[in-house]
């Protein structure tokens, strides 16, 4: 199997898990990019979450959290464009179908959360990129 470059069968990719460790911050996020790049790493992994997709309503507390911790797609867009400028695979997590549809011209592969492994919709999508 590949994923991008990378032939799994003779070598061990190397991801940076980046996730929502941005907090937000679109800055932040092209800095951890770097960095990863400069440290040696293939890839960076971000997750793509849209809060209201995720969490009932009824969670305020979880939904403000998650609202700061978000990018928007277009943010996504951008910062695949650093990645590939600083020779690094771009790849995020998709927590709901919409964003498998933005994701997919980024990335030349998805990462399934575990706990998404039973839902069917969204590995249907992922399965149909």
């Amino acid at each position: 199997m590949r994923i991008g470059s990378v032939d799994l069968d003779s070598e061990v990719l190397v991801v940076a898990e980046i996730g929502n460790n941005h907090e937000g911050d679109a800055g932040r996020a092209r800095e951890l990019i770097l960095r990863a790049a400069e440290a040696g790493a293939q890839a960076v992994k971000f997750q793509t979450i849209v809060p209201e997709r995720l969490v009932s309503r009824t969670q305020a507390a979880r939904l403000e959290q998650l609202r700061r911790f978000g990018l928007s797609y277009d943010q996504f867009a951008r910062l695949a464009e650093t990645a590939a400028r600083a020779r690094v695979m771009f790849l995020s997590t998709p927590f709901d179908v919409e964003s498998v549809r933005h994701l997919e011209p980024l990335v030349p592969a998805f990462k399934i959360a575990s706990g998404d492994n039973d839902f069917v919709a969204l590995l249907e999508a992922v399965a149909d990129t």
